[in-house]
């Protein structure tokens, strides 16, 4: 599922390991959602990892979810599918 950013967000650069902002307007690719049974209290434990610029990052979900929306191409892509026609 490709997404936009449409607000900063911040997140895990996991092979940096190291804490990156990315700008709205990023084209982000949703791989999967990892429960983070042994989180402590303070922590989300639903993150999401995604994919930017051949990166993957995670966040918590309620984070990924609140700042980025279906990206137009995906609606433009689906809308110029052709459909089975019914035999």
């Amino acid at each position: 599922m490709t997404r936009e950013l449409i607000s900063i967000l911040d997140a895990w650069d996991t092979s940096a390991r190291a804490d990156v902002r990315l700008d709205a307007g990023c084209l982000v690719s949703l791989l999967r959602i990892l429960c983070e049974p042994l989180a402590a209290s303070a922590a989300s434990p639903y993150l999401a990892e995604f994919e930017s610029g051949g990166r993957t990052y995670t966040c918590p979900l309620y984070l990924f979810q609140a700042r980025t929306e279906t990206s137009p191409l995906e609606y433009a892509e689906a809308i110029s599918e052709p459909t089975a026609a019914a035999g």
